[in-house]
């Protein structure tokens, strides 16, 4: 049993390949009429690979929309819901189906990918998504996210902050700290002493001072942060 039927014209066998080929670097098992084992009924293999494909997938064409067997497969694969049709041209699709949304690939060269909403509509079609490592994700409905107007916000990390985390952001307050608490430190004793000289080895002594108490200071502050973070 194959994941994918791929109903197409036999005048677009290049980009029924070329998809063929790309649906199937995404881990989905794709079956077209290449696949008719020699002896076999064409008709009768056409019809239980279609029954057993959980995906239909039809390549609208000026070739195809007149062709009785592409239409055909695609009303199966309507009946069942499991139809993605597929324009290649600008085309106009048989009426039965109108109403089902269409994949634009008119401008698509056999040479490039997919356009990633067409592997997310089929994977949800299939309810399986892409292989890992296959370069497109499944995305929301109507969404590409190749799109260049797709609302793409900044790319951010899944690990939260790690509380007291910034290092240079850390090492400022204390630097700060301790430069208020040493000119405190200064002040006050000019004030309470008024007639002694103030000498540089005061100064040091007291940014000394003023250094501990700020280093004190911030490890209280970040035991009170993760303390509300737990």
């Amino acid at each position: 049993m194959s994941d994918i039927f791929l109903s197409y014209a036999r005048e677009d066998h290049h980009q029924a390949k070329a998809l063929a080929q790309a649906l199937e670097k995404h881990g989905w098992s794709v079956w077209w009429d290449t696949s008719i084992p020699a002896g076999r009924v064409f008709d009768e293999v056409i019809e239980e690979a279609i029954g057993a494909a959980r995906c239909v997938v039809v390549l609208w064409s000026r070739h195809s929309v007149g062709s009785r067997w592409v239409k055909s497969e695609a009303a199966e694969g309507a009946n069942r819901g499991a139809l993605v049709p597929v324009l290649l041209e600008d085309v106009r699709i048989p009426l039965a189906f109108r109403r089902i949304q269409t994949a634009d690939l008119t401008g698509w060269k056999v040479n490039d990918a997919p356009p990633a909403k067409l592997i997310a509509d089929i994977g949800r079609v299939l309810d399986t998504p892409p292989a890992a490592g296959s370069g497109h994700t499944a995305a929301g409905p109507g969404r590409d996210p190749t799109d260049r107007g797709a609302d793409a916000g900044p790319a951010t990390s899944s690990e939260p902050a790690r509380p007291g985390g910034d290092v240079v952001g850390r090492t400022a307050r204390v630097a700060i700290l301790a430069a208020v608490v040493a000119a405190a430190m200064i002040m006050a004793y000019r004030w309470l002493v008024p007639n002694v000289t103030v000498t540089a080895d005061l100064y040091l002594l007291a940014g000394l001072i003023g250094l501990l108490l700020a280093g004190i200071l911030n490890w209280l502050w970040l035991r009170i942060v993760v303390r509300r973070h737990k």
